[in-house]
């Protein structure tokens, strides 16, 4: 479940990045929509790494599997 969790949170922020960008751009606050940016591209990375772990991670799970 843990797996999952890592997963999912990084990709909801991610969404949640893109809707205050949207949402500052929309009121013209430029200063707030480069954070914006800013943050989606770090956590873009963040994302990518941690769905890139989960399938190696799944791989790993499948192939050594005992029971």
């Amino acid at each position: 479940m843990m797996k999952y969790f890592r997963v999912g949170v990084p990709f909801f922020v991610v969404t949640m990045v893109i809707f205050g960008a949207f949402a500052s751009y929309a009121v013209d606050n430029m200063p707030a929509f480069y954070a914006n940016i800013t943050a989606l591209f770090g956590w873009l990375a963040i994302s990518y790494d941690e769905y890139m772990t989960f399938r190696l991670n799944r791989s790993r799970d499948v192939s050594n599997s005992i029971a």
